[in-house]
């Protein structure tokens, strides 16, 4: 029997390395079969930070396996989770798991597997420095 793989609300907590007084907070709703991009251009990717040492699509984040998996993109300045180097294989995330992209620190702050009938908005807006971004879906009450 094939295993049928849900949605997951994943939220990150995101700000300057050393300085996340100011962490913003982005929920991602990932869809299986469907890979969210960070990057440096909005272009390229689904979420845009600006931030130079970041690849146009710097890191993936997809369901596999019923888990969430995230693979730096064999960028040049490369990511670390929880300190050590994340490799295009990629590695499956939990919550308390920091990762460095660029001179950004993300944390997951929250993850859990969704219900089809748990109720999605159209989509994510992230905002930072008053530039918004327009990311995926978002679970009511998050990110607004």
């Amino acid at each position: 029997m094939a295993r049928i793989e849900r949605r997951h609300k994943v939220v990150l907590k995101i700000g300057l390395y050393g300085s996340l007084e100011a962490a913003a907070r982005l929920t991602i709703i990932v869809e299986p079969g469907k890979v969210i991009h960070i990057g440096r251009e909005k272009k390229y990717s689904n979420v845009a930070l600006a931030d130079s040492r970041l690849s146009r699509k710097h890191l993936s984040i997809e369901i596999r396996d019923g888990g969430v998996l995230v693979r730096d993109l064999e960028t040049k300045n490369g990511t670390e989770l929880n300190g050590s180097e994340l490799t295009s294989e990629g590695e499956y995330i939990s919550v308390g798991d920091m990762m460095r992209i660029g001179k950004h620190l993300l944390i997951v702050d929250q993850m859990e597997k969704l219900l089809d009938q748990d109720i999605v908005e159209d989509k994510i807006i992230y905002e930072e420095g008053g530039t918004r971004t327009e990311v995926g879906k978002i679970v009511s009450g998050y990110g607004a």
